[in-house]
């Protein structure tokens, strides 16, 4: 990879693949970030041939040219990794891929409006795939110097797509977005808002997330449900509902429509739905209960009703951070540090394995 900053060789001891993978038009996406911010890395996008491993079809990086000799760069240049606590790159039906980034340089502005040396911190990126990967459109927040000054990274948590119909059967092709800074940013994946002195997007709500997501939403039925637990801390699992009345679009209401009693330990919970439809809808969350793991399970039309607690009948094992529930055939599975506990329905009761 060309470029003038010390991460532009790939190095796998300086780069930690936390990022789910994706599967999109037979290349397997990889996503890389550091370990602990330990410099020189940078923020890679691999791309394999799914029917052979050995053919690298897309190479992308973030940091390409950040600065070796900035005094106020605690990392020497390094950065803008791509770790999203576990989750993957988020990609559209015009096979568009989008990542959110972590603390970094990030340029002065081109004519273009683009940063003028390929550096995106704390953005979020619209990739093409053709013909390898390009910044087609991107996201970053006004205040992304003086977040990135105190670690507040904006890619701690991944980029989820929604397509939005309103109530005259106009589609909004939005994407979510939230990080440390407890903001929640929707996009409007066709003019992202690129960088300017004032945020110029779809929508933001302020503080609506306390103190920062380790984590990524889900989606039912005209709500988002978004998990927080700060680093040291803890948080609720938040509902936030659409409001489907305004003639200029749907918007999130500024204040959460219901929120969990259990306050979920860092990193608070990545949600996963399943519903009949569009009916009976199940938010499951995976909580680390002092060293154990815990499956909850709540009404997706009100977050204070919970229907399940694994709790309740004995430890399923010991946790582990960035876990997320996965719903499949009617069975709820969860990762363990040391098993697969698997849920199912038998005779209207809840039982595992």
């Amino acid at each position: 990879m060309t470029g003038t900053g010390p991460a532009t060789t790939f190095v796998a001891l300086q780069q930690r693949n936390r990022a789910g993978l994706l599967l999109l038009n037979n290349v397997i996406y990889t996503a890389w970030g550091s370990f602990c911010d330990n410099p020189p890395y940078a923020g890679w996008i691999i791309g394999y041939n799914e029917n052979d491993f050995s053919s690298t079809v897309a190479l992308f990086n973030t940091d390409p040219n950040g600065p070796t000799n900035d005094p106020t760069d605690p990392l020497s240049g390094s950065g803008n990794g791509v770790w999203q606590s576990g989750n993957g790159p988020a990609t559209d039906a015009n096979n568009n891929i989008y990542i959110s980034t972590g603390n970094g340089p990030f340029d002065s502005l081109n004519q273009s409006g683009f940063p003028a040396n390929g550096d995106f911190g704390d953005s979020v990126l619209k990739l093409t795939a053709i013909g390898g990967l390009s910044v087609s459109d991107f996201f970053t927040p006004s205040n992304q110097l003086s977040d990135r000054n105190v670690d507040k990274d904006l890619g701690s948590g991944g980029p989820m797509v929604l397509d939005i119909v309103d109530t005259s059967g106009i589609t909004h092709h939005l994407l979510s977005q939230a990080g440390k800074d407890s903001n929640l940013y929707l996009l409007d994946r066709n003019n992202l808002g690129r960088f300017h002195s004032s945020n110029q997007i779809y929508q933001e709500l302020d503080g609506v997330l306390p103190s920062g997501v380790w984590s990524s939403p889900a989606y039912f039925n005209g709500s988002i449900y978004q998990g927080c637990g700060p680093l040291g801390g803890s948080g609720p699992l938040l509902q936030l509902q659409f409001d489907f009345t305004i003639p200029s679009g749907p918007l999130l209401k500024p204040t959460p429509t219901s929120s969990t009693r259990t306050q979920f330990d860092y990193p608070g919970a990545t949600p996963t739905i399943s519903s009949n439809g569009t009916t009976n809808g199940i938010v499951w969350a995976y909580e680390q209960n002092n060293g154990q793991a815990i499956l909850h399970a709540y009404d997706a039309t009100n977050l204070q009703t919970e229907l399940f607690n694994s709790g309740s009948i004995g430890s399923i094992g010991g946790a582990v951070k960035f876990a997320v529930p996965t719903v499949c055939n009617g069975k709820v599975f969860v990762g363990t540090s040391n098993s697969i506990a698997a849920f199912g329905n038998l005779a209207g009761k809840s039982h595992h394995k």
